[in-house]
């Protein structure tokens, strides 16, 4: 190091003899350079500790501008100890000082006193933190490390030695399951150095998974899919978030066990009645949900303050007990729950936290309710229609009347074409509880028999292969039966009598 004094610069400006050892000799020079103007006179003024010698005439010495003069400082310890003193420069009526020292063998110990983890998940996850600890000196020294905190934090090692000129890393473990703000402290003792403080902070926050309406602006607890029939789909969304500062891992999970309690029941029918239908409600509690409710996706992995949107598609599926359902009392209705879940929260500590915590915050229930009706049409005069017989050129009427009998559910149908025969309309909307007038004509273009299935589809919106969509397709079909015969038509021959002849004229 350099120092400077006005119109003289001193390098070094202090003296120091490391690593010392006994009856060794050590020296330096020390050189004071004039950068002023005019001659300078200095007088050096020796050391006290005999171990320290100023190799330099203590007289007055002129140095002319930009020259310089060198001293020698030389140093023999005789004892194992570090040795302090000083040695003056005279300059004018100013007196300067230089330090001088001679240190023996040491270790210099030197730690981060600083450990931040940031923003941490209560998850009772461990964390882990690395810092370094620097042995400078020339030889090993030794540190402590001792925590007294309530929380669970593990410094390792908390002990041991370093060597010289080298480094050790030390990991301070956190492992928080509430949230808070942690502002921790460990002591730590460097051999050699005074005790100093290692800080420990970081910010807990819950790791909280929500299921939002569509808007991204509302809780959603609930989604009501109401009545369909059997073989049509619904599709509703949802958007699922994040909101938390670290990426999860989340899955579906359908509650199994909630879901035998409705699933497939009617809710309107009577007491004996649903007492009635234990048999069928027993088969129907071992239907796969997943055949009737589709979550896409149903697992996957949110980024910090993600949102993710989740389609739900509702497909109820008519399970046939036999003639004693195809009435109009059948009717499914079904309320399930389904959990949205971070795969990282570990349910046996939630448990046992079970009775101060109310609300968790690694999982999110939704309820899904939904109905599913048959289509129950009635047709007057039936669906087996025999036709009046009629001749080439002809046709032959049948007026039937169509009843929907569904109180909650308009019906569109769309009738096949069939040759010999025209429906009109062929295409239609029957409303709730309402009927259609439909013309059946017999329309011959051949002579013959005609025994004829007329196909009549039930049309509504069917989910798409991929369950994210819906489009209109027929879903249920319903078979009539048409018979009539056309006729050959016959042309009378009449005679005629001639006037006067025995001969016939035809």
């Amino acid at each position: 190091m350099e120092k400077t004094e006005r119109s003289l610069r001193f390098c070094p400006s202090q003296v120091c003899f490391a690593d010392v050892q006994v009856g060794t000799t050590y020296s330096t020079e020390i050189k004071v350079q004039n950068v002023g103007r005019s001659t300078k006179k200095i007088r050096f003024l020796g050391p006290q500790d005999p171990q320290f010698k100023l190799n330099m005439n203590t007289d007055k010495i002129a140095i002319a501008s930009g020259l310089h003069v060198t001293a020698t400082v030389t140093y023999q310890p005789i004892k194992v100890e570090d040795s302090f003193d000083k040695i003056y420069v005279l300059v004018g009526k100013k007196q300067i000082e230089i330090p001088l020292m001679g240190l023996i063998p040491s270790c210099h110990l030197e730690i981060e006193s600083f450990v931040n983890f940031g923003t941490l998940i209560a998850n009772s996850k461990e964390i882990c933190k690395s810092i370094n600890l620097i042995n400078h000196g020339t030889i090993p020294g030794s540190f402590d490390i001792d925590y007294q905190g309530k929380l669970p934090i593990t410094i390792k090692p908390s002990s041991g030695i370093v060597e010289p000129k080298s480094s050790t890393n030390i990991k301070v473990y956190i492992c928080i399951d509430e949230p808070g703000i942690v502002n921790e402290f460990a002591k730590v003792s460097l051999q050699g150095g005074k005790e100093t403080i290692l800080n420990i902070e970081a910010s807990v926050v819950q790791q909280i998974i929500e299921l939002l309406d569509i808007t991204g602006e509302k809780s959603l607890n609930c989604i009501q899919f109401g009545t369909i029939f059997f073989g049509t789909s619904k599709i509703e969304h949802a958007i699922l978030y994040n909101n938390s500062p670290e990426h999860m891992s989340w899955v579906a999970v359908m509650e199994h066990e909630t879901v035998g309690e409705e699933l497939g029941t009617n809710l309107e029918q009577r007491i004996d009645g649903t007492l009635h239908d234990l048999l069928y409600i027993s088969k129907i509690r071992n239907i796969d949900v997943t055949t009737f409710i589709a979550c896409i996706p149903n697992e996957g992995i949110l980024l910090p303050y993600e949102k993710a949107v989740i389609t739900f598609c509702f497909s109820p599926e008519l399970y046939d007990n036999g003639k004693k359902y195809a009435d109009l009392s059948h009717r499914q209705d079904y309320a399930l729950f389904l959990r949205f879940e971070a795969i990282q929260s570990k349910d046996s500590f939630l448990k046992a936290k079970e009775k101060k915590v109310t609300k968790s915050h690694h999982k999110v229930e939704l309820a899904i309710t939904g109905s599913g009706l048959p289509v129950l049409l009635n047709f007057d005069p039936g669906k087996i229609l025999k036709f009046e017989p009629c001749f080439m050129g002809q046709r032959s009427e049948i007026l039937c009347n169509i009843q929907n009998h569904s109180k909650l559910l308009p019906i569109e149908f769309s009738f096949h074409k069939v040759a010999h025969f025209k429906i009109t309309p062929e295409r239609g909307k029957i409303p709730e509880e309402g009927n259609q007038n439909v013309l059946f004509s017999f329309v011959p273009h051949q002579l013959g028999i005609f025994k004829v299935k007329q196909l009549m589809d039930i049309l509504g919106f069917v989910a798409e292969d991929d369950l994210l969509s819906v489009k209109v397709k027929p879903f249920y079909q319903i078979e009539l039966n048409f018979t009539s015969i056309c006729k050959p038509t016959t042309k009378r021959i009449e005679m005629k009598i001639i006037p006067g002849s025995n001969t016939f004229d035809y």
